[in-house]
């Protein structure tokens, strides 16, 4: 089952669908993605790290990362969306999710769904599948009214499941700015100063916030996004280290290196000896 939706003038695009549909295991995500596991347990990687996603869950994910799945069984829905189809950080006011569902820092929350959850979710997707076949001038609208209270429900889920992880209404807001600037500029700020200028806080206060969230500082959060960029470009393109050290905002590639080592235990060369590419997105072992 795959239903989808583009947008040739805006070059948006909607999808709804079982599974991945791919034949490889590993999936660049290029747009953002909601996941709802209808099925069993599954022991998948996030951003190549060791996830577990119990049954009757959802977890979203956003442009940038990778994800590993296990190629048999499609017994989970898909939805992903484009910023061209709806933009999370434009309509943040609307939807409250961005730098919590979306471009966030702190581990993606796997949302519980119970039995009602089950019920509302299911009726929404219906109600999906109905208006992709319809094929009019406010088809484009209804889509996105459709995915904006998808998102909001999954939004209340988070604040209310998650709720113990935040002191404060303004450490949610602090954790919220603090991912979506870190998403936004982690190619050209690589210091905790840089953000805490942009959001007119000192770096100490920062660091309150997440000590008391987090068992991560700021400046390892930085630190990963960065690195989490690299093993894509070195997984998924042809570019030498090098030139993605430069892309990356270094200016000396030891530097760059030498954190990159810091945090995989190997050196840029060698993390991409262990998936070799014949082709960018398509890894040979």
């Amino acid at each position: 089952m795959k239903y989808e939706f583009n947008d040739h003038s805006l070059a948006g695009k909607f999808v709804l669908s079982k599974g991945f549909g791919v034949k490889r295991n590993r999936i660049p995500i290029t747009q953002y993605t909601f996941i709802w596991n209808q099925g069993s347990e599954k022991e998948w990687l996030v951003d190549f790290i060791p996830t577990r996603i119990p049954p009757q869950t959802i977890f979203s994910l956003s442009p940038g990362q990778v994800l590993t799945v296990d190629r048999s069984g499609e017994d989970y829905c898909v939805i992903q969306f484009n910023r061209e189809f709806y933009c999370v950080e434009t309509h943040d006011v609307e939807v409250s999710c961005n730098g919590m569902l979306f471009n966030g820092v702190l581990t993606t929350p796997i949302l519980v769904l119970d039995p009602e959850d089950q019920r509302s979710f299911g009726v929404l997707l219906e109600v999906m599948r109905e208006e992709f076949h319809y094929k009019d001038d406010v088809q484009p609208e209804m889509l996105k009214t459709v995915l904006k209270r998808f998102i909001i429900k999954c939004t209340r889920l988070a604040k209310t499941q998650f709720k113990d992880h935040f002191s404060s209404t303004l450490e949610l807001d602090t954790v919220r700015l603090f991912s979506a600037l870190v998403e936004k500029h982690f190619r050209g700020h690589h210091k905790v100063a840089d953000y805490a200028n942009l959001m007119n806080k000192s770096p100490k206060t920062l660091a309150n916030v997440f000590k008391s969230l987090s068992p991560k500082t700021p400046l390892e959060i930085i630190h990963e996004r960065i690195v989490l960029e690299a093993r894509k470009m070195l997984l998924f393109t042809d570019k030498p280290s090098k030139e993605i050290g430069f892309d990356l905002g270094f200016s000396d590639p030891v530097q760059f290196s030498r954190l990159f080592k810091n945090k995989t235990g190997l050196s840029p060369g060698e993390f991409k000896k262990n998936g070799i590419l014949s082709q960018p997105g398509n890894i040979v072992r």
